[in-house]
């Protein structure tokens, strides 16, 4: 099966849009990429960090399960603006009215990271979305023991 990742990854990304703008919410899910074919896989519900590494290790048991060669997972989550990590706590961006975002990550045991990433506001008017942001080379916290770590985009 030949397959652009990339591509692929920016029509599901335009995908995720289209539905949270009609929807509200987004679901999290996992495209699972193998030889053959690419499968959805609903992520596990969870309500907390602990909980959100234990349906992420579910997902990687699936991908190992189907031989996937990638993965494209898809999320939408609160994003901060960096900074110092020694006053963070759970739920603590969701409460100082972080802004949003969708993020899709492209991993896998053989590929470097890579993720997209776009900010949105919630109104009366409805959601507005910003510029789609690319990173090479992000690390994928959920996604540890299927990532690669050691390959970086030259």
């Amino acid at each position: 099966m030949e397959l652009d990742l990339r591509e692929r990854a920016f029509k599901v990304l335009e995908i995720a849009k289209r539905n949270l703008q009609q929807d509200g919410v987004l679901d999290p899910v996992a495209f699972l990429v193998t030889a053959d074919e690419v499968y959805l896989v609903e992520v596990p519900p969870f309500s907390n960090d602990a909980e959100k590494q234990v349906a992420y290790a579910w997902v990687i048991a699936q991908a190992r399960k189907h031989n996937a060669m990638a993965m494209i997972t898809l999320n939408d989550a609160y994003v901060g603006e960096g900074g110092d990590d020694d006053d963070y706590y759970e739920g603590k961006l969701a409460a100082e009215n972080a802004p949003e975002c969708i993020i899709l990550t492209l991993a896998g045991p053989s590929i470097p990271t890579w993720t997209l990433m776009v900010r949105y506001r919630r109104s009366a008017d409805g959601i507005t979305f910003g510029e789609t942001e690319e990173y090479s080379g992000s690390k994928a916290p959920m996604l540890q023991g299927w990532a690669s770590e050691s390959l970086r985009p030259s």
